[in-house]
């Protein structure tokens, strides 16, 4: 403000100055910056300071008058500036700051008051991180933390503002630039628009909203979401994808992700996240809901597998296709993530190559929790690997291993709890050992166990020590496909039911092939007792002998079911004791079934160690199976 100098006898050039020095050695102090805007005596030269930062006022001219940082004054030949290093109140201030290279040199350094600094550019850089309304160019600074800050960029995370990929592609972009680090998504919500995916030949892949590099991790606790009607019919699009050959050392870290399938076209390929992978790639704790496709997917090649993949904590809800799926790896970890109602599988991992020996191995899921999926677990042409301690729910097959090409082998499925699906456990395919041990089957509506689908084969697995929790009393236990089953083992396996008769337990298999399997597989076990031999018998007709052998030197308890009306109803139950050569039967109890569907006798042979089985003359028993507990 001009000083009032009252009026003195000198003059000259002396004065002048004398006066003029004086005027431009003061700071005049207001107490807002509205106060200083209204002062009427402020001219060139004057140096204010407000809460709002200090100001230089300077003559009219350049730069342009915005309100914020440039000022108009009632001295019309003069307007205040804010002085450059001062902090800007905030990003949108500086998007409209029209200070320009007259106050700022390359080099200095502007701050807002959330934390975010800036590097002025030369004003011929040709990527700059942030341009404002003067043309200024500035390059975005790590934060004290040394993290890429998105909204240091422009974005904004109303949840109304749309396409806000572009300030989150360029944060990333600088991340990579500096050789890699955090890029910070902070609280908020953040619509994203549907852009070109282009490949690392520049060719155009579909459609997405950011893509991921090597060495840069997305973090925060802010939100991503597909803005309504974002794409088209047939687009092929994710929010999160990746570097067309591959990342490493990248990942994406408790952020949330919204794909906003209800506002979208219908789809079942536009996933949440995407990402091809090289090695040492990682999502946790993310929270993924509404996927019009996939929700997370991370996927190898034939000619490199993925290794080192991390898939941990992460929420998932909702999606039209695949919760978590992962392929084409070596070492894959999937653990405590909580998947709930996805239109395909649950967790996914798949690795065929068309090699006889998957190159995709060694993998652990555990942990995890999949309520409602089309398949709880999932696991096509992998091998080394296992299945523990998962939680599985209305799923219509709560886990499954499949064979494409390549041999499932040295796979263990343990200590998991499937409950209310219609199949608990599924096996399709031909595989060099698959387990399955200790899990509890609660309430399959159609089988705890499946060996084969349609005309599949399978042969290899191993089911011991699972307990079993049959949804009725006439629900099957295992269940056999129309193919051939070979060098399977069904034994030691606890079956809780209200009803002790078992005979509903098994599942006709047709024209199933059984062969080489230790334990026949129409065994149970009600009493955890291994079972010796189980062998069906058909076609025995009125009248009719048959026979088959016990151990020598054994004795036990024989429980046999002859089918009535198309149902194991016919029920015959005794002891038997064994020598080298002969066998003594007692019979404890006998169930009678209509239209003469009986047992005439089962006796003890007198020359070998074989029972003998007559059918009644009034009426064929068609078939029959045996069950031996051995003492």
């Amino acid at each position: 403000m001009a000083i009032q100098v009252p009026a003195l006898s000198m003059s000259g050039p002396t004065l002048k100055a004398t006066l003029n020095g004086l005027r431009s050695g003061q700071v005049l102090n207001f107490p807002s910056v509205a106060a200083m805007a209204a002062n009427a005596y402020l001219v060139e030269g004057d140096y204010c300071d407000t809460p709002g930062g200090s100001f230089c006022v300077t003559s009219s001219g350049t730069p342009m008058i915005n309100g914020t940082t440039v000022i108009e004054l009632p001295n019309s030949s003069a307007r205040a500036i804010l002085a450059k290093s001062e902090r800007v109140p905030d990003v949108t201030t500086l998007k409209t700051d029209t200070r320009d290279y007259s106050v700022f040199a390359e080099g200095d350094l502007i701050e807002t008051c959330e934390g975010f600094r800036y590097l002025v550019l030369p004003s011929d850089a040709t990527a700059p991180d942030f341009v404002t309304a003067s043309g200024l160019k500035l390059q975005v600074c790590r934060s004290a933390e040394g993290m890429w800050n998105i909204c240091a960029f422009g974005a904004i995370g109303d949840g109304t503002t749309t396409a806000q990929q572009g300030y989150i592609q360029r944060a990333i972009d600088a991340a990579q630039e500096d050789g890699g680090g955090t890029v910070l998504i902070p609280a908020g919500t953040f619509l994203m628009d549907a852009v070109p995916y282009r490949r690392d030949d520049n060719t155009i892949y579909g459609s997405t909203s950011i893509t991921l590099h090597s060495n840069v991790r997305l973090y925060g606790t802010g939100t991503l979401k597909v803005q309504d009607n974002a794409y088209g019919p047939g687009a092929l699009y994710r929010i999160i994808s990746s570097s067309s050959s591959g990342i490493s050392n990248a990942g994406v870290e408790g952020i949330s992700l919204d794909g906003n399938f209800a506002n979208q076209v219908s789809s079942n390929q536009c996933n949440n996240v995407l990402l091809i992978a090289n090695e040492n790639v990682w999502i946790r704790c993310v929270t993924s809901l509404n996927a019009n496709g996939c929700s997370l997917q991370v996927l190898g090649t034939n000619e490199k597998p993925a290794e080192g993949v991390v898939i941990s904590g992460n929420i998932i809800a909702e999606a039209t296709n695949i919760g978590i799926q992962v392929t084409h790896f070596i070492g894959l970890v999937i653990n405590s993530n909580a998947v709930r109602n996805c239109i395909n599988n649950g967790i996914d991992v798949y690795g065929n190559d068309g090699t006889i020996t998957p190159t995709s191995h060694n993998f652990s899921i555990s942990g995890n929790t999949i309520d409602g999926a089309l398949v709880g677990i999932f696991t096509e042409t992998v091998r080394d690997g296992s299945v523990t301690g998962n939680a599985i729910r209305t799923c219509t097959l709560g886990m499954v291993y499949n064979r494409i090409n390549g041999e499932p082998r040295n796979i263990v499925y343990s200590g998991n709890s499937v409950v209310d699906c219609v199949r608990g456990f599924r096996a399709t395919g031909d595989s060099g050992g698959i387990s399955v041990t200790g899990n509890s089957f609660r309430s399959c509506t159609t089988a705890a166990l499946s060996l084969g689908a349609n005309s599949g084969n399978v042969s290899y697995v191993s089911m011991t020590n699972n307990i079993i929790h049959t949804a009725t009393a006439t629900t099957p236990i295992l269940e056999l496909g129309a193919g051939q089953i070979a060098f399977c083992i069904f034994s030691d396996n606890v079956v809780m039911t209200s009803n002790y008769d078992l005979s509903g337990y098994l599942l006709d298999a047709g024209g199933t092939q059984v062969s080489n399997c230790v334990e026949e597989p129409y065994g149970v076990s009600a009493k955890n007792r291994p079972i010796e031999k189980t062998r069906r018998i058909k076609s025995v007709a009125s009248g009719s002998t048959t026979s088959f052998p016990v151990k020598s030197n054994t004795g036990g308890r024989l429980i046999m079911y002859g089918s009535a009306g198309g149902s194991w109803s016919s029920v015959w139950e005794g002891l038997f004791v064994a020598s080298h050569s002969q066998v003594t039967v007692k019979e404890i109890d006998k169930l009678f079934v209509a239209p003469g569907n009986f047992f005439f006798s089962v006796t003890g042979s007198s020359s070998s160690p074989e029972i003998i089985v007559t059918a009644a003359d009034s009426g064929s028993i068609g078939s029959y199976f045996y069950r031996i507990e051995y003492f």
